[in-house]
């Protein structure tokens, strides 16, 4: 009996910490960001959620921004590189440095320089949009864990 209780308390706890990892990664990605769009004939910055941004969107990518899509450098501070923190995808780190045409992932953030980024995947396309579904794919087909099998023939 009490090895069932041990087992459903475990299970449960990594249930909600899988759970809050998601809506932590679904939360970081839910904020505004600087885009030019054409306003009366005029392309000015116009601040919109990330939800909002379009494939084709010209970003401004400020030092501190988060990415809020993967994107294409198109230029750059003095053609300097962008340096972007990836630790979020990747974990690694330090920070790498793109270049003007470079693909910058969803998720990173601006660490030195500043720059603009085209809009090319968003939403669930976008590489940290990719992992989510994955997570979400893994999380339903997620095997019962070979300790909580050990657990149930030993208490049946």
């Amino acid at each position: 009996m009490f090895l069932q209780l041990l087992n459903g308390l475990i299970g449960w706890h990594e249930e909600t910490k899988a759970k809050n990892a998601m809506e932590a990664l679904q939360a970081n990605m839910a904020s505004d960001v600087e885009v030019f769009r054409e306003v009366n004939g005029e392309k000015k910055a116009v601040s919109v959620k990330t939800r909002e941004v379009v494939c084709g969107d010209v970003i401004n990518l400020p030092l501190g921004a988060k990415v809020p899509c993967d994107v294409i450098l198109i230029k750059s501070d003095k053609n300097k590189p962008l340096k972007v923190n990836l630790s979020t995808i990747n974990g690694e780190v330090d920070p790498r440095s793109f270049s003007k045409k470079d693909m910058i992932q969803c998720g990173g953030i601006v660490e030195a320089n500043f720059g603009l980024g085209l809009a090319v995947k968003i939403g669930p396309d976008s590489t940290l949009g990719e992992a989510l579904n994955a997570m979400k794919e893994l999380e339903a087909k997620r095997p019962t864990a070979t300790y909580q099998k050990l657990v149930r023939n030993v208490t049946l």
